[in-house]
């Protein structure tokens, strides 16, 4: 979200499907792909090859815990039901708000510029819908915000200002604390126009 990226979910078993295989040497192993990708999405592999076996531990103060490969496995397993999930290889692509867009499910060998220029719309489309999302949202107050510190930016809205302290509260509902040093020239130039405004 705070990127403005589309996330790009890409459901594989990378140890027993071979066209997982192919899809990953024709697209996804790409330099061209992967700089695409780079500037225009947020990309999470889930993979249903988990090695190991499901279950607890039991430690020796008494409290079971289950292992990480089975905390990864009911993770995965949750994933696949929540985005509907029935075979791999299975593309999901979300706005950056996490709203589906699209859903690939296959691959059939030598499409991959194919699935590329499918992926390519999709972004577009994500794009279309992430400003339409801010613009509805700066119309209740939210704006960017950036820090003195080259890179900190979020999209938030102030919620509350005392003697310099800053509440903002990001479109999610996340609250960040700061305090008006950290800002940039730009915001709190903003800050004492709204004080003027007030008086």
């Amino acid at each position: 979200v705070r990127e403005g990226k589309c996330i790009l979910i890409w459901f594989t078993d990378s140890q027993r499907s071979p066209t997982c295989k192919r899809l990953s040497a024709e697209l996804f192993s790409l330099p061209d792909f992967d700089k695409w990708a780079e500037q225009n999405l947020v990309r999470l592999r889930v993979d249903s090859y988990v090695r190991g076996t499901a279950g607890k531990r039991q430690y020796e103060d008494g409290f079971d815990e289950m292992d990480a490969e089975a905390r990864i496995g009911d993770y995965v397993e949750s994933l696949k039901k929540r985005y509907k999930v029935l075979g791999c290889p299975t593309l999901v692509m979300l706005t950056p708000q996490g709203e589906v867009i699209e859903r690939y499910r296959g691959y059939t060998t030598g499409n991959g510029e194919f699935v590329w220029g499918q992926l390519k719309s999709a972004v577009i489309a994500g794009g279309k819908s992430h400003d339409a999302w801010r613009k509805r949202l700066e119309k209740r107050g939210y704006r960017d915000w950036t820090g003195r510190q080259a890179g900190l930016k979020i999209f938030a809205k102030l919620l509350a200002y005392r003697e310099g302290d800053l509440l903002l509260v990001e479109p999610g509902g996340q609250r960040v604390k700061t305090n008006e040093r950290r800002l940039s020239d730009a915001d709190r130039l903003w800050i004492e126009e709204q004080k003027r405004q007030r008086q």
